[in-house]
């Protein structure tokens, strides 16, 4: 069977354009995709609490309301607590803690009392304090728990 050139011209064609469709139409997804992605973004989060989890799931940064203020806790791979920062109504306390989970080092404030810092050997014991705020031991103390 012969093909004559015209019938050869408009087979190139037709096979140009729908190559040509075919590309579009897989390029669009891509282009709709970007656009969806870049529309997500928002300007605000509002939240009452945020977690952040690693890629396994486990959170390892929480923000969190607490009677007196707020809390953000920041954990390591094993699910300890290392850091802690307190804000409450009247005054904030950073807490760094080791690998055990132990408190060794403190740095709070309180409304009329002068900043404290604490450091603690890994058995707890307190091997410098300065000053020894009374909030410390107040009934209740909502800070304890963040020590």
């Amino acid at each position: 069977m012969k093909t004559d050139l015209a019938t050869k011209a408009l087979l190139v064609f037709m096979g140009s354009g729908m190559w040509a469709l075919a590309l579009t139409h897989w390029q669009a997804p891509v282009v709709t995709a970007q656009a969806a992605a870049q529309s997500a973004v928002q300007d605000v989060v509002r939240t009452q609490r945020l977690e952040v989890v690693d890629a396994n799931g486990k959170v390892r940064v929480s923000i969190s309301p607490q009677t007196y203020g707020y809390l953000l806790s920041m954990d390591d791979e094993k699910g300890k607590k290392r850091v802690g920062l307190f804000a409450g109504n009247d005054g904030s306390l950073l807490s760094l803690m080791d690998e055990t989970g132990k408190t060794r080092a403190v740095l709070g404030t309180a409304d009329s009392t002068p900043t404290t810092l604490r450091l603690t050997n890994e058995k707890g014991k307190t091997v410098f304090e300065q000053p020894r705020p009374a909030w410390m031991d107040a009934k209740p103390n909502p800070y304890r728990e963040y020590r």
